[in-house]
C-alpha cells in the first residue's frame, strides 16, 4: 500500500493594510446593523470595492452583498451579481383570493 503525502496549506496571505481597515470597516458597519435591528435575519447593501479581498470585483458587473447572520457574532457576506434590469409592475393593489 502506497501512502501519498498531503501537501501543506501555506497560511492565508494577509490584506494590504488599506483593505484591512476597509475589510474592518464594513464588518463593523454590518455589526452596527444588526444590533440596530435585532429582528433582521438579512441585509443587502451595495458592495465596497475590496471588501472581497483577494477576490478582485472591479470591472464586474454591479455587485450587492447579502449579509446573513450565521451564528453569534459571525455574519456571512455573499455577493449578488446584478446581470439584468426588468422593470416589474407592482401588483400590490390586487388582492390574492382566498
Amino acid at each position: 500500500m502506497s501512502t501519498s503525502t498531503i501537501p501543506q496549506n501555506r497560511a492565508p496571505e494577509k490584506p494590504p493594510s488599506a483593505i484591512a481597515q476597509l475589510i474592518e470597516r464594513v464588518c463593523r458597519e454590518d455589526r452596527l446593523y444588526f444590533e440596530r435591528h435585532p429582528d433582521a435575519d438579512e441585509r443587502v447593501r451595495p458592495y465596497v470595492a475590496g471588501e472581497l479581498w483577494p477576490l478582485d470585483a472591479d470591472g464586474a458587473p454591479p455587485l450587492l452583498i447579502l449579509v446573513k447572520p450565521v451564528a453569534p457574532g459571525v455574519r456571512a457576506r455573499i455577493p449578488i451579481i446584478i446581470t439584468d434590469f426588468r422593470v416589474v409592475e407592482d401588483d400590490s393593489d390586487r388582492r390574492l383570493p382566498l
